[in-house]
């Protein structure tokens, strides 16, 4: 998860063009978001 972040943060825009794609892809970056949230 820890890595997962990293990457969003790196590449957010990009990570959001390419997971908008896919409903599966789409809830584990809104979990990724939710738990980077938590960690604010």
């Amino acid at each position: 998860m820890v890595e997962w972040e990293q990457v969003m943060r790196r590449n957010e825009d990009r990570e959001f063009m390419f997971f908008g794609s896919n409903e599966e892809s789409v809830k584990i970056l809104d979990r990724v978001i939710f738990f980077d949230a938590l960690a604010d």
